[in-house]
């Protein structure tokens, strides 16, 4: 996913992020699948492998229980292959990743099976097993990616609902004609905006803590924070916050106004 330049309007930001997480939902359940896909293959080649390796059953004559060069080699070729039509062949890997076969199966699996798939190293039922292993791991770690996405949405939209409420109440308030207000009637509309900005701060308070306590390790680029990291095309990292500052930027002018009224009473 790459950053590019927005002018967005703030008030669009929210709708905008939950569509950037329902993207990226998309994107990381394509990856699990192919992992899953990819780990399942492996071990089927371990099956494989174990059956051609196995001494043969010969009334008469010398038995062998090794392969011959072409079948080892052919067979660490299948893994890559595995790994090419699974991981490589999700819509978004060479926008994404645009990697080759070895650099990936480093970052995802490891080096050691990188340099294995890369060298030909003649293929065993204990490498299929241990690139079935790294592959599962890969799998539950986008499994565990999707539930923090999800998690983040239902944020976003309690968020988004909160601060539409707030929105709307403002509304109301300001399409009174404060002039033809009593006293008594500006110090209730001066409650009502404490109240609305009690509760936006709350919001921008409960974003913040979650912002810092949601931290993901993006293979080589280091861990960041996962707003960082879903909402780099948006004009800010920080949907919510920006949504919450703009909010609180107009119940602070309401109650300018509030104030310019109550003092032409005195």
């Amino acid at each position: 996913m790459s950053s590019r330049d927005s002018d967005q309007d703030i008030d669009g930001v929210i709708p905008h992020a939950r569509e950037l997480c329902q993207e990226e939902l998309t994107l990381t359940h394509n990856e699990k699948q192919a992992f899953e896909e990819f780990a399942t293959r492996v071990q089927e080649l371990s099956t494989t492998s174990t059956r051609s390796t196995a001494p043969a059953q010969a009334t008469t004559g010398p038995s062998t229980s090794t392969l011959d060069p072409v079948q080892i080699a052919d067979g660490t070729s299948d893994v890559r292959e595995a790994y090419r039509k699974t991981v490589m062949s999700v819509s978004h890997y060479e926008e994404m990743y645009g990697e080759a076969l070895a650099e990936n199966v480093s970052k995802e699996l490891n080096p050691e099976i990188a340099a294995v798939l890369e060298n030909d190293t003649p293929l065993t039922q204990e490498l299929c097993q241990y690139a079935s292993a790294l592959a599962h791991e890969a799998q539950t770690q986008r499994e565990q990616f999707k539930e923090t996405i999800i998690n983040e949405t239902q944020s976003l939209e309690i968020a988004e609902e909160e601060l539409h409420a707030i929105e709307s109440a403002l509304e109301e308030m300001n399409v009174r004609i404060l002039s033809e207000q009593s006293y008594i009637e500006l110090e209730r509309v001066w409650e009502q905006l404490d109240e609305l900005q009690d509760r936006t701060e709350a919001i921008s308070k409960e974003r913040q803590e979650r912002v810092h306590a949601i931290v993901v390790d993006m293979r080589s680029n280091g861990p960041i924070t996962l707003q960082t990291y879903l909402y780099q095309p948006l004009s800010t990292s920080f949907p919510v916050l920006a949504e919450c500052t703009d909010t609180l930027r107009k119940i602070l002018m309401a109650k300018s106004s509030v104030i310019d009224s109550l003092t032409r009473r005195v």
